[in-house]
């Protein structure tokens, strides 16, 4: 059986976590997301857990895949990440657009304790966000709706283990996923409603392109020379022209329930 990713375990230090992130801001992408961030904004706002006169705060923000979208729909959404990097590019974007009501919020949403609620707490694609106490501190904070956005499928994922399986680890990305998230929120009395969304992902791009993106947060291990040859021989394999190519069909889950009073 394949252990978890040494990301995922609960004795890396926060600030190691942090690192991570800092050092993914420069290649991350929501490639792999395709057109699914803003469809599910979209039902989010459908099923009235968006609106106008609502406040957001947005847990594991990122570069803003999800912020933007729904800053379209809410009064203001927050924007929280552990990573400041990540924040920046966020809030680059924003200064560009003229996207004006996003808040900034450097912190831990681990340790975060704030002396305020928000309308409307969402988590998407944020590492933990399906434990008790994420789910707790959710309700805690939301006066109206609790949504959480989570992986079933994802192509790239599937790349990264080949490349670790080439250095001799088998990790799995698992705990990445919120599987079992329905049962938990039902048992503990909450009453949750779900939606699945999938979306046909094609990208080409240069080999040395790929390389770097696939391979980049591999540098925070101390393998990045190891990694960046074992994909550049798989992605060889792959490759036409010195283009690879990337097809899959890649599935989120949006869950929505309402906070325990």
């Amino acid at each position: 059986m394949a252990a978890l990713h040494p990301l995922d375990g609960e004795d890396v230090p926060a600030h190691e976590k942090v690192r991570f992130w800092n050092i993914f801001a420069e290649t991350y992408t929501a490639e792999q997301q395709g057109d699914m961030p803003e469809r599910i904004v979209e039902w989010l706002a459908e099923r009235g857990c968006l609106d106008k006169t609502r406040d957001v705060l947005e847990v594991g923000s990122g570069p803003g895949t999800y912020s933007f979208p729904m800053s379209r729909r809410s009064r203001s959404v927050s924007c929280l990440d552990s990573s400041a990097k990540m924040l920046d590019r966020l809030f680059e974007t924003a200064g560009r657009e003229g996207v004006s009501n996003l808040e900034r919020i450097d912190a831990d949403w681990n340790t975060f304790d704030p002396d305020r609620r928000w309308d409307v707490i969402v988590a998407a694609l944020c590492s933990g966000s399906g434990t008790d106490d994420s789910i707790e501190r959710m309700d805690r904070l939301s006066a109206s709706c609790c949504a959480m956005v989570s992986w079933i499928e994802n192509g790239g994922d599937r790349l990264q283990s080949e490349i670790w399986a080439r250095l001799g680890k088998e990790y799995s990305f698992a705990s990445r996923t919120t599987d079992g998230i329905v049962e938990k929120l039902e048992a503990s009395g909450r009453r949750p409603e779900t939606r699945e969304f999938s979306a046909t992902v094609a990208i080409d791009m240069p080999i040395g392109e790929a390389v770097r993106r696939q391979t980049g947060t591999f540098s925070f291990f101390g393998v990045e020379k190891e990694a960046v040859a074992a994909a550049e021989d798989i992605l060889q394999e792959r490759s036409e022209d010195g283009i690879c190519r990337f097809r899959s069909v890649n599935r989120l889950r949006a869950t929505v329930w309402e906070p325990l009073k």
